[in-house]
């Protein structure tokens, strides 16, 4: 079904009992029985944009939990250059989108049995979103760097397809990329202005009740 780009977020083993954040890619071939997660409390929160949703709809669309929270604008999707690289898109969707962010982080930051974050590939939208969220639950950078890598190998089939078909095979070379290094740079930007991971949200406007909520995620204290 193509569900390749799926795995909780940070991985089983950075987990006190069982994992509750996962991520994913949106493939068209999925089914609502595919997704290995609880029967009832699952919240999906679906980054890509409106447009996206209409032409590949979730397999989850009708669960309660469902929202589509959009990462970026259909205006603010990508910089008005003729290249760039992923550093460069991911500072963009940050600084151009920010009350986006924030609405999936405060969404990620509510009691649920589970939580999915995914887009289409599974690697830049939703990656930057579960990058925050496992730097502010202890990630290191080699942690980052190899969750991000594994998107680039999951995803390697259709991203060569992508390449063969693009009209500007070296923009789309640059962004199938998964060198961790952009992500990081984004990630240590983040940390070097607003002191740590923390600092980013409460600037970003969520309450410190919501970013214990988040931080308590991945803690002992979560039922198993």
């Amino acid at each position: 079904m193509g569900r390749s780009n799926f795995r909780p977020v940070l991985g089983h083993e950075h987990w006190q009992g069982t994992p509750r954040f996962f991520r994913s890619n949106t493939p068209p071939s999925a089914a609502p029985g595919d997704y290995p997660l609880p029967d009832a409390g699952v919240t999906v929160i679906d980054l890509r944009t409106p447009t996206e949703t209409k032409r590949n709809p979730h397999a989850l669309r009708a669960s309660p939990g469902y929202q589509n929270l959009p990462l970026h604008s259909e205006e603010h999707s990508r910089p008005t250059l003729p290249e760039y690289d992923l550093d460069e898109l991911y500072r963009f969707w940050l600084a151009q989108n920010s009350s986006n962010v924030a609405a999936i982080l405060q969404a990620c930051a509510e009691p649920s049995a589970a939580t999915l974050v995914c887009c289409s590939a599974g690697k830049d939208r939703t990656g930057i979103v579960v990058a925050i969220l496992s730097r502010l639950w202890g990630a290191s950078d080699n942690e980052l760097a190899h969750d991000y890598h594994l998107s680039g190998e999951n995803m390697q089939t259709a991203f060569e397809a992508e390449l063969r078909e693009s009209s500007n095979p070296s923009q789309t070379q640059r962004m199938i990329s998964a060198d961790p290094a952009a992500l990081l740079q984004v990630v240590h930007d983040l940390e070097s202005t607003h002191g740590d991971i923390a600092g980013y949200l409460l600037t970003l406007g969520l309450t410190h009740d919501q970013v214990s909520a988040l931080q308590a995620v991945a803690s002992p204290s979560q039922p198993n």
